[in-house]
Parts: structure tokens; sequence; C-alpha cells
């Protein structure tokens, strides 16, 4: 057990015939009373204070460790979410390129039912041509095969 400033405060000396001057010895321990206390209470308050210190220190490093926990969370949570990001583009470029080879098949077919049609335009263009020309040519025959309406009559 450590030595107090009382223990100091309270010692007694046996008296002897040719001891020390008991007012010196007294007077000493007074001084070494004092300052003891004095050391005893400055390093009661530096345990005080080192205890609050560690306090801190003990806090700083907890909110240290929560936030190194927040922070790799963090990257954690980014890290999936550009994950997740880099996903969803995939897919809607794939969904994008379908919808593209869609509406170029689409396309496709439009042209060729138009080319279609056009041809069948073309086809029908020719047959009414021949049909006309059949028209017409037989118009002509009948028209040269009619005798002239009153060929050398006067009318």
């Amino acid at each position: 057990m450590p030595l107090t400033p009382l223990d100091i405060h309270n010692v007694e000396f046996k008296k002897t015939l040719r001891g020390y001057s008991e007012d010196q010895v007294d007077s000493f321990l007074n001084k070494v009373t004092r300052d003891y206390e004095n050391l005893y209470k400055e390093n009661m308050e530096l345990k005080e204070r080192l205890e609050d210190i560690q306090a801190v220190v003990t806090h700083y490093r907890e909110l240290e460790n929560t936030l190194r926990d927040t922070m790799v969370l963090a990257q954690q949570v980014a890290d999936e979410a550009k994950k997740n990001a880099a996903s969803e583009a995939e897919i809607l470029r794939r969904e994008a390129q379908a919808e593209a080879a869609r509406i170029l098949a689409e396309a496709d077919l439009k042209v060729r039912e138009s080319m279609r049609q056009y041809e069948e335009l073309v086809q029908s263009t020719h047959a009414f041509r021949a049909r006309m020309r059949g028209f017409l040519l037989a118009q002509l025959e009948l028209w040269d095969d009619e005798p002239a309406a009153g060929q050398g009559q006067v009318v």
C-alpha cells in the first residue's frame, strides 16, 4: 500500500537521549508532509485527467471504427450500385437492340410489301396497256373497215 500524506503526518519516532532535535524533525516532517501531499494530489489529478483522456481516446477510436465501417459499407453499396447500373445498362442495351431489330424487320416487311404492290401495279399497268392497245387496234381496224360515210357523196 502506498504511503499517504496522513501516514507521514502521523509518524512518531522514539525519543532517545542523544537523538535529533524534536523541533527540527517535526519541522522537516511538516515540510515533507506538505510537499508529499501536494505531489500526491497532483498525482491523483493527473490520474483522473489520464482516465478522462483515455475515455476520450476510446470514444474517438470507437468513432474511427464506426467511420471505417461506414466507409467500407458505403464502398460496398457503391460497388453494388455500380454493378446493378452496369447490369441494367446491359439489359437496356439488349432491349434496345431487340427493339431496333424488330423495327428493322417490320420496315423490311413493309418495304417488301410495297415492292410487291409496286410489281402488281406495274403488271396491272402493262396488262391495262396491252388491253387498251388491243382495244384501240380493234377500234382502228373497225374504223378502217367501215366504208367512209358518204365517200364521194356530198351531204
